[in-house]
């Protein structure tokens, strides 16, 4: 009998679908392995309570991904629908392949299943309908902002836990419309606020983050929780000033690295609720933690090596082998290598290929192939109809499947009444309804499972051709998932000529390209 492991996450927030709690999750995939006569692995029940799917950086998921990279999951992965997994879709493809690829089946109890490596209708059809999603997405994220702002600038808060010497204010308002609303705002704590008074006092007389945690702990004041004040409370404090100064800040955390970014990318909307400190005194104060921040950073600090867009795509055509990085970060200089030759092994390959060149080159050719009127044409009307096919066959089933569930409801109603009446007894009624209740929810699972089939449209193909050409100017992580749901693999020659081998029928790319337009370039 084939084993599966299961993974469940629920997202924070209110007015979730109930069928996507824990315990529902949980309750489908279970009779998703019972229809395909799976046994469930109970050491690989994967789950994310409360958390987001933006970023992959869960612990549930995280330990997943262990686990399959070791090779200890069992060969079938089942979850509700691929937004468990994923919600930044434009990260979708990248991690669908490593699960497969580590031989991993994928299968999904709402939504149609399969392997996107052996149908290029399906890779297409899935990885068009995350691009645009991604996009619709990043529009309404747009929109919401743009509405946060207007409701900080009216001076209410949007939510969650206010700045320490705060707390919560709730007050109901009428609307132009006469209608009453719920709004937030943060007020100055009396018991807490002279404490940050006092913090900024003593650091910008000069005192360090030890001895302002040490002297506020000595004069009675503690954290939300009734401990100490600790050095990196008041190092946060000093560093994310602003909101101290009765500003809402915003887009200061990467929400991948959880790192602080750039003040430059900050979004500070002033005089929102009433301050503690100046303005001035904030900016004091952020400048002073900032050259407290860089003291010792010098020229041996930590390289952070960034990503490579065509990493894991390119091949030599002689070896086989991927080519691989080869960098000076001193001189600034980064070349793909045959990775056979690189490790002093024998290949006749021995191109330096310069990096940036390299990747605009074929960012350029996957532009020119794919984002241009009627190159995708014929592939896209072969997936619609593909989908209409699918529509087609589902039709006869559903109809059968909703005549069955309104059969068994009036029979489950039926027993309820003779129940009512005295006429059926309470543990005849339990037998009768466990066997029509267990039905029920397969046919229910069935339906859901067709109609989302039904539901799914292949995008409009200039919908998809504008996601994929603004997710081609984006970073290169972006860039680089992206080319790997495009591109199976790149081609390198000896003699310099790349072929670039699509996932989709477009034809090869780059194959006879003359030695005038690219040139490989020496280390030297």
């Amino acid at each position: 009998m084939i084993d599966c492991g299961f993974y469940l996450r629920y997202s924070p927030g209110k007015d979730r679908e109930k069928t996507s709690t824990i315990e529902a999750q949980l309750a489908i995939c279970q009779q998703k392995a019972k229809d395909m006569h799976f046994l469930v692995d109970t050491d690989h029940v994967y789950v994310d309570r409360g958390v987001s799917a933006a970023t992959t950086e869960r612990p549930g998921f995280q330990r997943l991904l262990q686990a399959i990279k070791i090779g200890s999951f069992p060969q079938v992965l089942i979850c509700k629908d691929d937004s468990r997994l994923f919600r930044n879709e434009l990260e979708a493809g990248a991690y669908m392949d490593l699960i497969w690829e580590m031989g991993v089946a994928i299968e999904y109890c709402l939504g149609p299943s399969g392997d996107p490596r052996e149908s290029p209708q399906l890779r297409f059809a899935m990885r068009a309908n995350h691009l645009v999603s991604q996009l619709m997405r990043d529009q309404k994220a747009v929109e919401t902002r743009a509405h946060m702002v207007q409701n900080m600038k009216a001076g209410y808060a949007n939510g969650g836990i206010p700045p320490y010497g705060y707390q919560r204010d709730e007050i109901t308002i009428i609307d132009g419309y006469g209608v009453k609303k719920q709004k937030l705002r943060w007020k100055i704590d009396p018991q807490t606020a002279p404490a940050v008074r006092l913090a900024f006092d003593l650091f910008l007389a000069g005192q360090g983050y030890s001895s302002i945690a040490q002297q506020l702990t000595a004069a009675g004041y503690r954290s939300r929780r009734g401990n100490a004040i600790l050095k990196g409370t008041v190092g946060s404090w000093m560093r994310q000033p602003y909101s101290f100064a009765g500003c809402a800040v915003w887009n200061v955390h990467d929400k991948k690295t959880k790192q602080i970014k750039p003040k430059s990318e900050w979004i500070i909307e002033g005089e929102v609720y009433e301050a503690i400190i100046s303005l001035e005194e904030a900016e004091q104060a952020y400048q002073k933690a900032e050259k407290n921040k860089m003291r010792g950073v010098g020229k041996h600090s930590k390289y952070q090596r960034g990503k490579y867009v065509l990493s894991g795509l390119l091949k030599c055509a002689h070896c086989q082998q991927s080519f691989i990085i080869d960098s000076n970060h001193r001189r600034g200089n980064y070349f793909y290598i045959c990775g056979q030759r690189k490790n002093n092994r024998s290949c006749d390959n021995d191109l330096w290929l310069h990096r940036g060149k390299l990747e605009e080159l074929v960012i350029g050719e996957v532009q020119r192939q794919i984002l241009q009127p009627g190159k995708l044409e014929e592939f896209y009307h072969q997936v619609k109809e593909g989908q209409k096919d699918l529509r087609a066959e589902s039709g006869p089933r559903l109809g059968s499947l909703y005549a069955e569930r309104r059969q068994l409801n009036s029979r489950l109603n039926h027993w309820l009444d003779l129940y009512g009446d005295g006429e059926m007894s309470k543990d005849r009624l339990k037998e009768r309804s466990r066997e029509a209740e267990g039905r029920l929810e397969q046919v229910e699972q069935e339906i859901r499972q067709l109609e989302s089939i039904r539901s799914t449209e292949t995008p409009n193909l200039e919908d998809f051709r504008q996601a994929l050409a603004e997710g081609l100017e984006q970073e290169a992580e972006i860039k680089k998932s992206i080319l790997r749901d495009l591109i199976a693999s790149i081609e390198v020659h000896a003699d310099g000529k790349l072929e670039i081998n699509y996932r989709i029928p477009m034809e090869p790319g780059l194959k006879n390209i003359p030695r005038t337009g690219f040139e490989p370039v020496s280390p030297a």
